[in-house]
């Protein structure tokens, strides 16, 4: 069935989960969610190179690839580079050199390969790789007596890691894999944290490379060094002493690579990795240091939205509140990752989304939909959506909190992106409201904004908009109002655009126009709309409150418009 044709039930249940496994909720947020959910490259940055800004080269501003991100060196070579006679030497010196047999002209020559990939502005990765140093690097890397060349070679490793996927692949099929898994328990912890920044790369590259980590056996590892450098951290930090600038960028490097190693879910990350992963998260979120916050929040982002099994784990570990609290943080750059796991959250069951209500996420809304940041107010709209397709005293709850107001602004006038999302949340209430929810939605002027979004390319987005028009047209004859509702529609421009959707290319749009406009425009005795309707749309229509039948079950107040 095309998705345009599905009933409002039957879009409900698609748009959230409505007593469906997680296997069709994990298709719901593919079709229904796609530009929310793409893994954008500017969310956060798959690769990073190591670039030595502190060697005194103008390379300041070195033009890195997509997916990737320059970092400044400050814990970085142990040995002044000044003394390398290899310096200046061209790629087929360096290459030579590293495969003499002389200790000191191996050095020589890695650490020459580490300059040549940090600071070059288009880094000779490809010239390196073709002249066969990767079986080299790697062999320096299972040298643990010279931390010095160990420390070069996983710095050279880092950056060619983080070129193009081949690049990455070739480092993992010279053996570089498990060598610097082990090395993330060295004692030396410029050693440990350049292992971090090496493995990250690879993690970073997609499902495939990511299982071969973790098969590998990255875990314990990780999660040992997590424990040491945030204890040395801690004692740093209390003793003003200078260690601490090196503990924050270890443990910054780490909570990357934590969030590389959740991130990609085509597949997703074994569940058992991160489930082991998960106390790790729920102690970096509590971090000091934004970089460590905002990589421990995509990570959770990625295990709410791939793994979406482990929500209630998620809940469990005590991360909730944290998110809840994010969401004031004045960088717009937390805000974002800590919203999108609130939003894949509230996808799941009625149960775990009264879990986020009940951590306060409803009252932080308000603020996000009127946001200066544009994917945030979209963000907000898309987690408001879902739980519009929740129950009803979820509903009562947004309503509550006078979230209707601006989403109907968003329809109204926001992004066109934040403009869908708010159309989703709107139609949402609309199939799942109660009569008085659907006539409060009615009275806060929903029309206008419904019949905006009429006119858009999207003729999914254009068959929810006049199902939903067509419901409040119901209710409102069920009431016998449907003629203030027609005044009301056709006084907004929705007639005419109604009347134009009778050209659309697409047949169910067609098909949904012209039903509407014979069952409640038609001149038919028993009809909704008629003459005397449309004479008085130019007059005054807007303006009016409509008041409902006595009966019981009537909309309380009726439909003002």
């Amino acid at each position: 069935m095309d998705s345009t044709s599905r009933t409002p039930s039957e879009r409900s249940r698609l748009y959230k989960n409505k007593d469906k496994d997680g296997e069709e909720l994990r298709r719901r947020r593919n079709d229904a969610s796609v530009e929310l959910r793409k893994a954008s490259k500017t969310d956060q940055m798959m690769k990073r190179r190591n670039i030595d800004l502190a060697a005194g080269d103008d390379d300041e501003d070195v033009a890195l690839g997509d997916g990737q991100q320059q970092a400044s060196g400050k814990v970085l070579s142990p040995l002044r580079d000044a003394n390398n006679v290899l310096a200046n030497a061209s790629i087929d010196d360096i290459c030579k050199a590293m495969k003499s047999g002389s200790p000191a002209d191996q050095f020589a020559a890695i650490q020459a390969c580490r300059r040549a990939l940090s600071k070059e502005r288009h880094p000779p990765i490809d010239e390196f790789v073709n002249r066969g140093v990767l079986p080299e690097l790697v062999v320096a890397l299972t040298k643990p007596a010279n931390h010095q060349v160990v420390f070069e070679a996983a710095w050279a490793l880092t950056n060619i890691a983080s070129g193009e996927a081949q690049h990455t692949r070739a480092v993992v099929n010279a053996g570089a894999l498990q060598p610097l898994i082990e090395l993330l328990n060295s004692e030396h912890l410029n050693v440990a944290e350049q292992a971090v920044w090496a493995l990250g790369n690879i993690a970073g590259d997609g499902s495939e490379l990511r299982d071969r980590a973790i098969k590998a056996g990255i875990v314990q590892p990780l999660l040992r060094l997590l424990q040491r450098v945030s204890r040395d951290s801690a004692i740093a930090a209390s003793s003003s002493s200078s260690g601490s600038d090196n503990s924050v960028s270890l443990l910054g490097n780490c909570a990357w690579l934590v969030s590389n190693l959740c991130r990609n879910k085509n597949p997703p990350p074994p569940a058992s990795a991160v489930l082991e992963l998960l106390p790790a998260m729920a102690a970096l979120l509590q971090a000091p240091h934004k970089e460590v916050v905002q990589d421990t929040c995509w990570a959770l982002s990625y295990v709410t939205d791939a793994v979406n099994d482990l929500i209630g784990q998620v809940i469990a570990s005590g991360v909730l509140p944290t998110l809840v609290a994010l969401l004031d943080h004045t960088e717009a750059a937390i805000v974002t990752p800590a919203l999108r796991t609130i939003g894949n959250i509230v996808t799941g069951t009625d149960q775990q989304t009264d879990t986020a209500l009940a951590a306060g996420f409803l009252p932080k809304c308000h603020r996000l939909l009127l946001h200066n940041k544009p994917n945030i107010v979209k963000e907000a709209a898309w987690a408001l959506s879902n739980v519009l397709a929740g129950s009803q005293p979820q509903i009562q709850q947004v309503i509550d909190n006078n979230l209707i107001p601006p989403l109907i602004g968003i329809v109204i006038n926001g992004d066109f992106k934040a403009k869908k999302e708010a159309t989703w949340a709107l139609t949402n209430m609309v199939t799942g409201g109660d009569e008085a929810q659907i006539s409060y939605l009615a009275n806060q002027n929903v029309v206008p904004a419904l019949c905006e979004m009429l006119s858009v390319q999207e003729a999914k987005i254009v068959c929810i908009v006049m199902e939903s028009l067509t419901a409040l047209l119901s209710l409102a004859k069920k009431y016998n109002q449907a003629d203030d509702m027609c005044i009301a529609i056709e006084g907004c421009g929705g007639l005419d655009k109604l009347e134009a959707l009778q050209e659309h290319e697409n047949p169910r749009v067609y098909e949904m126009s012209l039903q509407m406009i014979e069952e409640f425009f038609g001149n038919d005795e028993d009809g909704g709309g008629n003459e005397s309707g449309a004479a008085a749309a130019g007059d005054g229509a807007g303006q009016m409150m409509f008041s409902a039948p006595t009966d019981g079950n009537a909309p309380a107040g009726g439909f003002k418009f």
